[in-house]
């Protein structure tokens, strides 16, 4: 009586079987090139404005995704736009405004806050916000 280890009878099992049935031959779909139809469109030239005033932050950052993803604005805007509010920030008047009531889907000022906060960068000399705001005020002024 022969011990063979499991292994080695797995392995003699296999072996066996593979020479007893041949593999059948499979046929491999090509891939096709995609068209170009398929491809990112970029945002359509929109005959009315974006409210700025009355907006929500998803709506905000879907938008913000469509331009930077079509290549119309810059990466430095495009994080400016589709950050997180803070729970509390100052507005041009130097007084602390409450924003925990604002949820993805609360509609808000954006036009004025980032404009605030345009004018907070400014005056307290933190020229690279200041910078990043004005590119920012300046999008929300042209669409």
């Amino acid at each position: 009586m022969e011990i063979y280890s499991l292994r080695t009878s797995a392995n003699f099992i296999f072996n066996n079987s593979a020479k007893k049935n041949p593999t059948p031959e499979i046929e491999i779909p090509r891939i096709e090139e995609q068209s170009n139809s398929e491809t990112f469109a970029a945002p359509q030239e929109q005959n009315e404005r974006v409210n700025f005033s009355s907006i929500s932050p998803r709506e905000l950052r879907d938008m913000a995704t469509e331009y930077y993803q079509a290549g119309q604005i810059q990466q430095t805007i495009y994080s400016e736009l589709s950050s997180e509010l803070p729970t509390h920030a100052l507005n041009a008047m130097g007084e602390v405004v409450d924003l925990t009531h604002v949820t993805d889907d609360t509609y808000f000022d954006f036009g004025s806050y980032f404009r605030d906060q345009l004018t907070i960068a400014q005056s307290i000399g933190d020229p690279a916000k200041a910078e990043v705001l004005e590119d920012v005020v300046s999008f929300i002024d042209s669409v």
